[in-house]
């Protein structure tokens, strides 16, 4: 930045009859300060020591004036841009400072090629009130490396002026016209422009929700025209957004020199600011939506179960015959532990049985998968090779490989059931439960009582059954992670039986209302919904009748024949037990 060198804003017209006004009022103050001021006239202002810096930037068709001061804020910087050769072309402007800054922006488009001036002035007594108090209406109060003192009068005062050169000789007006359409299965991008041979575009596909489905390519301009072909056969329905640019900075070193590193010698239509207004490109974005007539809502539900060795998987789904479904069960703790299983949808539904003997207890988790890259081509010609013709809930994207598929999870324990022989009196050996509970089948042969406890290590114990003579049933028990035995009075031969897995779908009562019955100790899992439920009991037998819900919630604890209702607020949809313990037949509605 360079000092004046023409025209210091102290000697032009509109500053030299300020300063005939100002020099005026400053004689008759001072005239006036010799006949009041007296012994006070020795006093001095504090003097404060301004820093000034300013900044120009020739930014298309636009001067961009910046700076930075320690000048308090509201001080006004008056900013002249001029044209040297033609006097007839300036521009004048106030930045206000604040927080230390100020900043301007003159148009000079109409402004004819050459150099122009720009010129930075802090005039004291140009300044607000509260300002020229500060630094005194003459700036006396001012000093620094960038303050000056008029040659002709006590004036302090900042002035700069840098030189920018307007040159658009070498502007280029560029035509560029693009056309974006979709066509069967593809995005054909193609256009006109009189950008030179070899210049590049840019351009990107992008599926808008799935942003795994991209596309990116170059196209090289050839004889003023570019084309580039885009398959999207495997792009789910959806918009789809298309955006190209031509950005100078990225092209051959001869296409940067004719256009601008920046692009700064091109201008149109088609140009445009990026980022700062310092840099410019050719940009624009299309969406349009990609609909597939042929798209397929696609229906996928699971159940799962295991039993003794085995896992069962079945399904229900609106899958064409002979798709393909891949099961998978994997032990959790074990993950070498896997088997695989494939199987075909038939009339809306697939079935697979696992054999797990050598799974040990512990979670394991199952899943039920639709590849569609696995399937038979009838398959892949109806739901594309990539899924690409599905759609609803179930179905899931794989960003990486831009595939639709559908996959199921379910986690399940497994637990071997704890099978216990004998004969009279006996204490058993200790043997682990999970936290959960497990449902408990008894036999007993012999005349006398027939007793079971389940005993935990701390000596805690439930008893699990208590009866006379020959016996066959089932109980339900609460249990916590530990080690256990059971306790078991008999004159005869017994058994006991310990599962503590989930029930197979075939043996959950579906469908409210429910209408249960009986005529020995059972346990009965059934499927509840939400809501105040009301049920009806009966009894016809001569000893305890004990009905509960999950092994917690007591419905009846009667002796001998009873008939009663009771209520229960179900809080979630989700299977639960009934145990129930009598010795003659008993019904339970529940609604």
């Amino acid at each position: 930045m360079e000092e004046i060198a023409k025209k210091p804003f102290y000697k032009r017209w509109w500053f030299l009859v300020l300063g005939v006004i100002i020099v005026a009022a400053a004689a008759l103050a001072s005239d006036e300060d010799d006949l009041v001021q007296g012994d006070e006239g020795d006093e001095t202002e504090e003097v404060h020591s301004i820093d000034f810096q300013a900044d120009v930037a020739f930014e298309g068709e636009e001067v961009h004036v910046s700076g930075s001061t320690t000048l308090a804020d509201s001080s006004l910087i008056t900013l002249e841009v001029e044209h040297i050769e033609d006097h007839d072309y300036f521009k004048v402007k106030d930045a206000e400072v604040q927080e230390g800054k100020f900043e301007s922006v003159f148009d000079i488009n109409d402004y004819p090629d050459g150099e122009i001036a720009v010129y930075y002035e802090f005039n004291p007594s140009y300044q607000p009130d509260e300002i020229q108090e500060l630094y005194g209406s003459d700036g006396e109060f001012i000093e620094g490396d960038a303050v000056k003192k008029a040659e002709t009068s006590n004036i302090h005062y900042i002035a700069f002026v840098e030189f920018v050169e307007k040159d658009t000789s070498n502007i280029i007006p560029i035509d560029f016209a693009a056309d974006i359409h979709f066509q069967e299965e593809e995005i054909v991008f193609s256009g006109n422009t009189n950008l030179v041979d070899g210049a590049l575009i840019t351009i990107d596909i992008n599926h808008t929700e799935y942003p795994g489905y991209f596309q990116a390519d170059e196209v090289e301009i050839q004889g003023e025209q570019f084309e580039s072909k885009f398959d999207i056969g495997g792009y789910p329905q959806g918009e789809i957004t298309v955006e190209y640019e031509f950005l100078p900075g990225n092209q051959l070193e001869e296409i940067v020199e004719l256009y601008g590193e920046a692009g700064e010698f091109m201008e149109g239509d088609a140009v445009k600011p990026q980022g700062s207004l310092s840099s410019q490109r050719i940009t624009s974005k299309e969406t349009f939506m990609k609909k597939t007539a042929d798209t397929h809502s696609i229906e996928f539900q699971t159940e799962v179960h295991s039993e003794d060795d085995e896992v069962s998987v079945s399904g229900d789904t609106n899958f064409e015959n002979g798709t393909l479904i891949n099961v998978e069960v994997i032990h959790l703790d074990e993950s070498d532990l896997m088997e695989i299983d494939e199987v075909e949808v038939q009339n809306g539904q697939f079935e697979s049985i696992i054999s797990i003997p050598d799974f040990p207890e512990g979670l394991i988790a199952v899943y039920s998968e639709f590849h569609p890259d696995k399937q038979t081509e009838e398959i892949q010609q109806l739901y594309g090779s990539s899924g690409e013709f599905i759609e609803g809930e179930a179905v899931l994207h794989y960003n990486f490989k831009n595939m639709q598929y559908i996959t199921t999870q379910e986690v399940i324990m497994i637990s071997n059931p704890i099978r216990l022989t004998g004969s009279g009196d006996t204490v058993t050996e200790m043997f682990e439960l999970t936290d959960g509970f497990a449902v408990v089948d008894f036999s007993h042969s012999g005349e006398r009582n027939f007793s079971v406890k389940l005993m935990d290590e701390s000596g805690t114990s439930s008893l699990l059954a208590n009866e006379i003579g020959n016996y066959s049933g089932t109980s339900f028990e609460l249990t916590e992670d530990g080690e256990y035995l059971l306790e078991i009075n008999a004159d005869g031969e017994w058994s006991v039986s310990m599962d503590q897995s989930f029930p197979a779908p075939s043996n959950i009562e579906e469908g409210e209302p429910h209408s249960l019955s009986g005529i020995v100790d059972s346990v009965i899992f059934l499927s509840l919904e939400p809501g105040l439920k009301r049920i009806d009991l009966t009894h016809s037998g001569g000893r305890n009748f004990i009905v509960k819900l999950n092994g917690v919630s007591l419905w009846a604890n009667e002796i001998g024949s009873y008939s009663g209702a009771t209520t229960e607020m179900i809080n979630e949809e989700s299977v639960y037990a009934v145990s129930v313990i009598a010795d003659g037949e008993w019904t339970i509605d529940i609604e």
